[in-house]
């Protein structure tokens, strides 16, 4: 009996008992590029931008809601500083207001549209979710709410397209800035579908125009129904 015991205590089992550990472990990290150490604020930021694959699926991972919300508010209060000036002075002419009163009719317009934006994102989220799910996602509406929050983080540069136009004094730059933002957001857009449900390239692109297609069709149809409702009125 005493033998029994101190082979089950011996440096042979404590080393099986390790490799098990070992093999449990791997089979709960089966992707490589996941850290099981939770990445800075800033390592997660400049993954995002630069290492955008890498960036995704380390947010996907450890879902990081708190700096989601915070890098979205961050990127819309950025954009409207940028623009104020502007935002102002098209709030003035197209309402024939004073320009101090532009300015204090200007801030609340302002948060309440950043407030309906966070609202339209995650309402966003919850559809795209769904439809993630009927493709086959593995995911969950909080990861991939997480990860579309960070996908906004292109907006900081097109805030500043207007500013970059005008230094270089080039009248199409705007457009084409704006427009490789777009594309930049929408990839990581892709991304983040793709690393919160695990899915592929194709189906996490077609779960991200989905809501668009159907929101086109819905207005569409409804505009249908409106001119098919008045036109025998209008011709009486």
């Amino acid at each position: 009996m005493i033998s029994m015991d101190s082979n089950e205590s011996s440096p042979e089992n404590h080393q099986e008992v390790k490799e098990i550990e070992k093999d449990i472990y791997c089979e709960r990290s089966e992707d490589p590029t996941v850290q099981h150490k939770t990445p800075s604020p800033w390592d997660l930021l400049y993954w995002v931008i630069f290492q955008p694959t890498k960036g995704m699926n380390q947010v996907a991972a450890f879902k990081p809601v708190a700096m989601g919300f915070t890098v979205y508010f961050f990127v819309q209060l950025f954009s409207a500083i940028i623009n104020w000036r502007f935002f102002v002075d098209q709030l003035a002419g197209n309402f024939d207001l004073p320009f101090s009163v532009s300015q204090a009719v200007g801030i609340p317009i302002l948060i309440f549209g950043i407030f309906l934006g966070l609202i339209f994102l995650m309402v966003y989220a919850a559809v795209t979710n769904f439809i993630a799910e009927l493709l086959g996602g593995q995911g969950n509406g909080v990861t991939l709410l997480t990860t579309l929050l960070f996908a906004g983080l292109p907006g900081l540069f097109g805030g500043m397209a207007s500013i970059i136009a005008v230094f270089l004094d080039i009248g199409l730059m705007e457009g084409v800035l704006l427009f490789l933002v777009f594309i930049w957001r929408l990839y990581l857009q892709v991304l983040a579908v793709r690393e919160s449900h695990k899915i592929s390239n194709l189906k996490a692109f077609l779960v991200i125009i989905t809501p668009y297609i159907i929101l086109v069709g819905g207005v569409l149809g409804l505009l249908i129904v409106i001119f098919g409702t008045l036109a025998p009125m209008l011709t009486m």
